[in-house]
């Protein structure tokens, strides 16, 4: 999804599934609207760059069964000319704002939950770890506050972590080696932050 998602923001020519036709060569030329129940999915991008282009607009009210009207489309047919009034009064009003929302805090809020649940040993690493030269870290300390830091920020950490892939992730930030000494093991030149 994250190359898409990219191809779609940048303009790249793509290849797009039609309905009962063949696939053909796109290249899409508004920028991109997603409307969803669901959480984002999964990505791979170690960059965060899919998502420095994601712009989160929350709605959280749930129309109630009772008070879902069938014939709202209907309806609103016959509104068109006052939506698009709405809809060119938003645009200018966002022009004047240099195009920044108004709501842009909350989407950042709820892009910096979202990097810490997509990945959670990355955000961890990126928040609690700190280069200091000499220091020595060892994997079970590691893996017990990696556990407390998931639990305070309401993140379900379920995947049980071995040494390998914690020095994985952490070598992509921090110039480490790897320490053995009484049978334990770990890390030198990274500390976890109070």
């Amino acid at each position: 999804m994250t190359t898409e998602l990219k191809q779609l923001i940048t303009g790249e020519n793509m290849w797009c599934n039609v309905k009962y036709h063949d696939a053909r060569s796109i290249k899409p030329y508004v920028k991109v609207l997603i409307l969803t129940n669901h959480r984002i999915g999964t990505s791979t991008d170690d960059s965060d760059g899919a998502l420095r282009r994601l712009f989160i607009l929350p709605f959280e009210y749930h129309v109630p069964d009772e008070d879902v009207d069938l014939e709202l489309t209907e309806k609103l047919k016959s509104e068109l000319s006052g939506i698009l009034n709405i809809a060119v009064k938003g645009y200018i009003r966002l022009a004047r704002q240099g195009f920044v929302y108004s709501a842009q805090e909350e989407s950042d809020r709820l892009i910096e939950m979202y990097l810490k649940t997509e990945n959670p040993l990355r955000s961890f690493i990126k928040e609690k770890i700190v280069f200091q030269q000499g220091a020595k870290l060892s994997y079970k300390e590691f893996k017990m506050r990696f556990q407390e830091w998931g639990k305070a920020n309401e993140i379900d950490i379920q995947t049980e972590l071995d040494s390998k892939q914690i020095l994985s992730e952490v070598k992509k930030h921090y110039d480490v080696e790897c320490y053995k000494s009484n049978n334990v093991r770990g890390m030198k030149n990274i500390v976890i932050k109070k």
